[in-house]
């Protein structure tokens, strides 16, 4: 192993029922320029083939509930790594992103934002892509996954408390605390499969319902992350303005969600959707 490699990265991946994609995302991590690598795979009790697929590529394979931020902070506790990076399991890192990070935590910062592009099939997907696109190099809507250890020991990991807005309650808690970021230009594809619209519509309902404890904690910055019309969109209107029909679909999921995560706000918590992605029943 190089010198330049003794920075040991472990690679944290939270699934449930994730069999269609993990292999996918673990494949992008075999494929990573940089080699230091541990990776663990913590499962919210999948009842699909996530676990033997995560086993052909790692034997560190845990099982955590009941959400993603309580899964991440398990892992992180087990981890050998000096650094943490966070995967979604349909999350596919293009080779060069690790490698990147590594680089810029040697150069003093304690968290790295990996630009996300979106890839799937559908009208909604394309939609979903083009609203994307218009948040890269945007500090009030993008997040960081790529982590120094010791900055999340220092500030206590992930909010349990919270599964919506948790990345960006991370990231103020780490700036507050001292830890400065930077941006890679290697990039992660974030497969959304075939997008639909209800699918979308129930999935922000049920996550909006958390976002009330990210707009107590963090009153100053929610209002530029959560509207229904971001300054992002005004930045990239010439982008809009060549994909008009997508743009108008954007717009419309954008409007049906903003109405489902009020919703979610102010009902009994009793009338909330189940979890999409702790499986109900």
């Amino acid at each position: 192993m190089s010198t330049e490699e003794n920075v040991l990265v472990s690679v944290v991946i939270g699934t449930k029922n994730s069999a269609a994609t993990l292999g996918l995302c673990l494949e992008a991590v075999r494929k990573q320029t940089y080699g230091n690598l541990e990776i663990i795979v913590v499962d919210n009790f999948s009842d699909d083939d996530t676990t033997t697929i995560a086993r052909g590529y790692t034997e560190t394979v845990y099982e955590k509930g009941p959400e993603r931020t309580a899964q991440w902070n398990d892992a992180i506790e087990k981890s050998r790594g000096e650094c943490i990076q966070i995967l979604a399991a349909d999350a596919e890192m293009t080779p060069e992103v690790i490698a990147e990070c590594v680089a810029l935590y040697r150069a003093g910062h304690g968290m790295v934002i990996i630009p996300e592009k979106h890839v799937g099939t559908g009208f909604w997907t394309r939609a979903r892509a083009l609203e994307r696109e218009c948040y890269l190099g945007d500090d009030t809507i993008e997040a960081p996954w790529f982590y120094s250890k010791k900055g999340l020991e220092k500030v206590g990991g992930f909010n349990e408390a919270m599964f919506a807005g948790e990345d960006w309650d991370l990231f103020n808690r780490l700036k507050t605390a001292g830890y400065t970021y930077e941006r890679c230009h290697a990039f992660i594809h974030h497969h959304l499969g075939h997008l639909r619209f209800g699918d979308a519509i129930r999935k922000k309902y049920y996550y909006g319902s958390q976002l009330k404890s990210f707009i107590r904690d963090h009153r100053s910055s929610s209002m530029a992350k959560v509207p229904l019309f971001r300054m992002a969109y005004i930045r990239n209107w010439k982008k809009l303005l060549r994909h008009p029909i997508l743009s108008v679909g954007f717009l419309t999921l954008k409007f049906f969600e903003t109405i489902a995560v009020a919703l979610s706000l102010v009902l009994p918590r009793g009338s909330r959707a189940a979890t999409p992605y702790r499986k109900a029943g």
